[in-house]
């Protein structure tokens, strides 16, 4: 028997936030693995901490939330694929973990989309895989002039413009700069409605959730690009077991003339690298944004530009108690 097949899960007390995100790393895990990522919306009384183990070490760590699904019925549903600690033991942990929601009486598991994990390829999983994304990686590891080195010249040429437009970045972890980031995040649906795209900006409730879960601890920064004073662009990160990752975004008209996300992503990557990260994804678009015409084809090649590499991820859907 291959020591992958002796792979189980069990679902553990919480605990400790340091001792989880310490654990976490181990596995080479990410700030989508830390409940804080996920507690705006989702609750602490629903959340489990899953370790996989073999005989002697643990391999894998997730965080899962319950979730109710109909009358005295609930699903699984976790935020981010498991952590690995080598994806060799991808597709036994994925299947100790479809046992133990099945031991467990969950109705249906679902995994969400993140960080180059992919389930198509896997022979026993390939026909529950969806929600194919694209995410940019950047490994942090190198100098910061090596990295600029390694950015499209057109996003070089940009942090430049952007400087010399006289944009200032700063960090605000106030109500009122996420809020300002809201405001630029409707201006941004507007715009990608015009193209054929479009999303949905949370309201004012969810982003004062966020400034006092997440932004006022210090889990994460927000980071506004200003011209003369005035906020014309924001971008917020978020950081934790050595990775960070670009959450939201935001920019008013001006914003985009002056290139100030340019800057602000380049200040991102000098702040995150400061922190004491070694990767700092980018964020994801669809899969067919790759595509030339389609809506998102713009923002694929500006997350593309600054010489990230590029993750393919799918998300996971298993009916385990039907």
């Amino acid at each position: 028997m291959l020591e992958t097949d002796m792979i189980h899960a069990e679902a553990m007390p919480i605990m400790p936030p340091k001792t989880w995100e310490a654990l976490v790393e181990t596995c080479g895990g990410n700030p989508l693995h830390l409940p804080f990522a996920h507690e705006v919306d989702l609750s602490e009384k629903d959340r489990l901490h899953l370790v996989f183990q073999n005989d002697t070490n643990v391999v894998a760590c997730a965080i899962a939330y319950r979730q109710k699904a109909g009358w005295r019925k609930k699903d699984l549903y976790l935020p981010a694929p498991p952590a690995f600690v080598s994806p060799d033991m991808r597709e036994a942990v994925m299947q100790s973990l479809l046992d133990f929601a099945r031991r467990s009486g969950f109705r249906e598991i679902h995994v969400a989309p993140h960080w180059g994990v992919t389930f198509d390829a896997l022979p026993s999983l390939s026909g529950h895989a969806e929600g194919v994304i694209i995410e940019f990686a950047l490994d942090l590891s190198p100098d910061l002039e090596t990295l600029l080195a390694g950015m499209h010249k057109v996003h070089r040429k940009n942090i430049r413009r952007a400087e010399r437009n006289e944009i200032a970045v700063r960090q605000d972890r106030s109500l009122e700069a996420l809020l300002s980031l809201r405001a630029m995040q409707e201006v941004a649906a507007e715009r990608s409605a015009e193209r054929g795209g479009g999303f949905k900006v949370r309201d004012r409730a969810y982003f004062e959730r966020v400034q006092e879960r997440v932004y006022a601890p210090g889990f994460g920064e927000l980071l506004l690009a200003e011209q003369h004073g005035t906020p014309v662009a924001a971008l917020a990160y978020l950081t934790g077991a050595r990775r960070a990752i670009t959450v939201r975004s935001g920019a008013t008209p001006i914003g985009y003339e002056t290139y100030a996300m340019y800057l602000l992503q380049y200040e991102v990557i000098k702040r995150a690298k400061e922190r004491g990260s070694i990767e700092l994804n980018l964020g994801g678009v669809t899969e067919a944004a790759a595509e030339e015409g389609h809506p998102e084809r713009g923002l694929y090649d500006f997350k593309r530009g600054f010489g990230g590499n590029a993750l393919r991820s799918t998300g996971l859907r298993v009916v385990v108690n039907p």
